[in-house]
């Protein structure tokens, strides 16, 4: 790598080092921000590598594109490996936090999943099988981030971590948030939802690091002062934690509560818009989370929140939203009470969510993870 070629523009190999599948969030960051990548002078290609699981999505993506055998990564995905020896990219980027040999070319990761950092066992709610995945991919990110050219931090939180926690070297590290479309959708009711009574929405996969059980007992606890009102809970099962929302089910029955529990299930981008502009409040319950996107997407939305105070919430939420200690259902209720009863609370929190959403941007995203690129191709 010469000085002479950055200038030129870099390549850029988009690595999807994934087992075979793509989350929805991965989809959605790859179809943000790849055409904003492309159209950046600075990089004059991008050629993505994917496994053949997903082709029909890269496909539809319309750039050059490279994949792997099924099950490759049992043995340090030999075919990515001669692919890159042979296209010589300046730089390697893989926007999760596993790391692939990439010969000569330097590496950058991205850190976008606490869970398995902070809370592998989740008090033992995760059960063997998901426990032991945890561990597992918690020693590959420590891998992937300490021996990488270069890592992104999807929050302040994150890159606390990896500084305090893992030693990664501060130089190495760059902060981008997630963006923000910022384009309207045509919000779609979801089947799940019937009826015109008023509810409250919380959203993400059901799993035990979530903390649903504050919204079933805050149910319980608001259901006599509130009796109209419903908690829709979006988001599929994960993993192999059925049992997990078995044992909420069963919680809801024994306080009393099953009846004002809807699960949505997974929820399209329209049906979770929609959810976002008609609850009364959007319930952020979540004990971890790296980048949280559904507090993202509810600020764009406009709706007004209550969150727990765990990091890295309020960096994103700010003064936008009443805060509860995670765990304490009481609490939330009592936040949940006064948005409900004062108009004008939840119109500044509203207003205020508004603003803040603004910041967020795949522009800037975009942008800085450009410069972050650049500037790891010319180091080496």
């Amino acid at each position: 790598m010469t000085i002479h070629s950055v200038r030129d523009g870099i390549s850029v190999a988009w690595v999807n080092l994934t087992g075979g599948g793509l989350s929805g969030g991965s989809k959605k960051y790859l179809s943000a921000m790849l055409p904003l990548l492309a159209a950046d002078k600075r990089i004059k290609a991008i050629t993505l590598y994917s496994p053949a699981e997903v082709a029909p999505v890269i496909d539809s993506l319309s750039l050059s594109s490279f994949y792997w055998p099924a099950h490759e990564q049992l043995r340090g995905f030999p075919t990515l490996r001669r692919q890159l020896r042979e296209h010589q990219p300046d730089v390697v980027y893989v926007p999760t936090s596993r790391w692939v040999d990439t010969g000569d070319a330097p590496l950058v990761v991205m850190l976008r999943n606490m869970e398995p950092l902070t809370r592998p066992w989740a008090e033992g709610k995760n059960g063997l099988y998901e426990g032991l995945k945890n561990i597992t991919r918690r020693q590959a990110s420590r891998r992937a981030c300490r021996r990488a050219s270069g890592v992104i931090a999807v929050s302040e939180y994150v890159a606390d971590f990896l500084r305090r926690e893992w030693h990664v070297d501060a130089a190495k590290i760059r902060m981008i948030y997630h963006g923000l479309s910022h384009r309207a959708i045509a919000p779609t009711r979801p089947t799940a939802i019937t009826g015109d009574t008023p509810f409250l929405f919380t959203a993400g996969s059901i799993r035990p690091f979530r903390g649903l059980e504050d919204v079933i007992q805050a149910a319980a606890i608001l259901r006599t002062r509130f009796p109209a009102h419903r908690f829709v809970i979006g988001g599929a099962v994960e993993g192999r934690l059925e049992g997990y929302q078995r044992r909420l089910a069963a919680m809801s029955r024994k306080l009393g509560v099953a009846d004002r529990i809807v699960w949505a299930g997974k929820l399209s981008t329209p049906e979770m818009t929609w959810c976002y502009q008609q609850c009364a409040a959007f319930v952020m319950t979540s004990r971890v989370e790296a980048c949280p996107n559904t507090a993202l997407e509810a600020m764009e939305q406009g709706a007004a929140c209550v969150s727990t105070s765990n990091p890295p919430m309020p960096e994103f939420f700010r003064d936008s939203v009443g805060y509860y200690p995670a765990g304490y259902a009481t609490e939330l209720a009592e936040r949940l009470i006064d948005l409900l009863e004062d108009e004008r609370l939840r119109n500044r929190y509203r207003q205020i969510a508004l603003e803040r959403a603004r910041s967020f941007t795949w522009q800037r995203t975009a942008r800085a993870t450009a410069d972050f690129l650049v500037s790891v191709a010319g180091s080496v």
